[in-house]
């Protein structure tokens, strides 16, 4: 990489009746017009921005703390049917809380735990697992 470039920055063919000033301000116009259309959609919404303040105050490592908020909501499960997607999800918490006990499991030294099935972790670090459901 070179310690310095150069660039000439060059007017763009728009308003060409306009002076270098005069351009300057009416693009300045224009982009604080569409600010301020953005602001009032966003505050008709509800949705509040943080600010400069608030955003230099946050560290430079920082994220947000749930996907959720990264990238809004995320269905666990999907499908037509209601009774299919509460089966499914109360089948993923089952799995959740087992996984979990095993997890304490060998966190708290045991290890020849049994995993859920399912888990994929215990295929890297050859652990045993219970057999698929029927």
């Amino acid at each position: 990489m070179p310690d310095v470039v150069a660039f000439k920055l060059l007017r763009p063919p728009v308003c060409r009746t306009l002076s270098d000033r005069e351009l300057r301000a009416e693009i300045l116009a224009r982009l604080d017009a569409c600010e301020l259309e953005l602001i009032g959609e966003r505050q008709d919404r509800g949705i509040e921005a943080l600010g400069v303040a608030r955003v230099l105050a946050q560290p430079w490592y920082g994220f947000p703390g749930r996907l959720e908020d990264l990238f809004g909501t995320s269905p666990e499960v999907s499908g037509k049917s209601k009774w299919a997607r509460i089966e499914a999800l109360q089948r993923r918490a089952e799995f959740v809380l087992a996984h979990g006990v095993a997890r304490a499991r060998l966190l708290a030294g045991e290890r020849d735990v049994v995993w859920p099935f399912g888990t994929w972790i215990r295929v890297r670090l050859g652990l045993p697992r219970e057999n698929a459901s029927p």
